[in-house]
């Protein structure tokens, strides 16, 4: 299957968990998630934090440490009758800054070989060779040095949601919402309905019940949200009501990549809320003020805290 990816959508999808503290990610029976790399203001206080707390900074030369020793790993790479001589550091941090390595793209299958010049060589992309958590702590050190761009705030909400494509809406699939962004929202859907049911069509509709996000209002800090959110349903967002609709362009979608595809099998994309406002502004209204909301919650967290 040809690439399709363009990483439009930078750093939106990189993988980082690490907890601290301040916010948590144990499992609370909450659909809504927050990681302290998914807001700039978090990731400053993170770098301030690592100047006076010994824990913190023993965790970055315990990470730096762990991903030196990727430099020792050698990869050749086949390209035609011309061999490439890399270290598994290197594919990690070319993938990081989105930079291709010998002209290559990163998702599709090439010869590699982790045990000599001479091979056994294996069909398989560069993607692939990545392990999430040694790609977790290259962005937790990259964050935390300021070496990559901090993301403007968002939210991770899990909630399986309804698509329908087709001249007149005929075919379903489900997909899921993956973040909320101040920008727009992020979601994922299988590679197999992507290909046959999104990519070529020229309609494409979204359902989502948003008054979900008018439950939290009344909250004050980080723990009273997730109280409150704790009683969500399972996929608070799902819907069949027609009402509750956002029509979106095929064309105005955004594709992003993950390093993990080829196990995943599973396409992500984002629409953003200029687009959505067309045809849904009131949803759209309801979900930016949950956001402005949010962020409140989090700076009235982290400021009670560091109190």
């Amino acid at each position: 299957m040809p690439s399709v990816f363009n990483a439009k959508v930078h750093t939106d999808l990189l993988h980082f968990d690490q907890e601290f503290e301040l916010f948590p990610q144990a499992e609370d029976g909450s659909p809504l998630q927050f990681i302290w790399s998914d807001y700039d203001e978090c990731c400053a206080h993170f770098r301030e934090k690592m100047k006076s707390d010994a824990d913190v900074a023993k965790l970055r030369e315990q990470k730096l440490t762990e991903i030196s020793h990727l430099k020792n790993i050698p990869v050749w790479i086949k390209k035609g009758h011309k061999l490439y001589t890399t270290h598994l550091f290197d594919i990690y941090e070319s993938h990081l800054q989105q930079k291709t390595i010998f002209g290559y793209d990163v998702t599709a299958p090439i010869d590699i070989s982790f045990i000599s010049p001479s091979g056994p060589f294996k069909k398989m992309a560069i993607s692939d060779c990545l392990n999430i958590q040694s790609y977790q702590d290259f962005v937790f050190l990259s964050l935390l040095d300021n070496k990559l761009p901090s993301r403007e705030f968002r939210l991770r909400l899990q909630s399986r949601l309804l698509f329908e494509t087709g001249s007149d809406f005929e075919h379903t699939l489900l997909g899921s919402l993956c973040q909320v962004t101040t920008k727009g929202l992020l979601f994922k859907v299988k590679g197999a309905d992507f290909f046959s049911k999104i990519k070529d069509t020229t309609q494409l509709r979204l359902l989502m019940n948003t008054q979900i996000f008018e439950s939290t209002k009344d909250d004050v800090t980080w723990t009273d949200v997730k109280n409150t959110t704790k009683s969500w349903p399972a996929h608070p967002l799902y819907t069949q009501n027609k009402n509750d609709a956002f029509l979106i362009d095929p064309k105005e979608l955004l594709l992003a990549h993950r390093f993990d595809y080829g196990r995943t099998s599973e396409v992500y994309f984002f629409v953003t809320f200029k687009h959505l406002s067309s045809s849904h502004a009131l949803m759209v209204k309801r979900i930016e003020k949950f956001l402005v909301e949010m962020k409140s919650c989090i700076k009235n967290t982290m400021i009670k805290k560091s109190a």
